[in-house]
């Protein structure tokens, strides 16, 4: 019985832990960026994209066509501004965007991507001269 116990106490546990990116942040979004951007340390063209967040903290991001580009790790992230918008927040430092954090309508939760090498090498000498929104519809 106490096993029992414990074990149902894990569950409960594991299930808050993995909160608000569970549901509704697990569909995809479809987002047009107009400038070449760096998400997990890949380089994208300006275009479509597909976003999707799988198993609650990996992060894919694909082409039109559906090819996958970036698939990453990612950490969760309170959304300040708490809008409840769907929206991709971008780091830009002179021409240079880099994708920096995703947010699903509705959630006040959002996933935060890691600093690629070529942000942080940048970050070493500049700081943002601004953070970027997208809004999605």
């Amino acid at each position: 019985m106490k096993t029992l116990a414990k074990f149902a106490i894990l569950v409960v546990l594991a299930t808050a832990a993995s909160g608000p990116t569970a549901f509704g942040q697990s569909e995809p979004i479809r987002a047009t960026i107009p400038f070449s951007f760096n998400a997990g340390g890949t380089w994208l063209e300006a275009g479509t994209y597909v976003v999707k967040l799988e198993n609650g903290q990996v992060f894919r991001l694909m082409n039109e066509q559906g090819r996958t580009k970036v698939l990453t790790l990612s950490n969760a992230v309170i959304d300040k501004n708490r809008n409840g918008r769907s929206r991709l927040i971008f780091n830009r430092y002179g021409d240079r965007h880099f994708l920096s954090s995703v947010f699903w309508d509705g959630y006040m939760h959002g996933r935060e991507l890691p600093m690629s090498t070529a942000e942080i090498e940048i970050a070493k000498r500049v700081r943002p001269s601004e953070r970027i929104a997208v809004q999605l519809r």
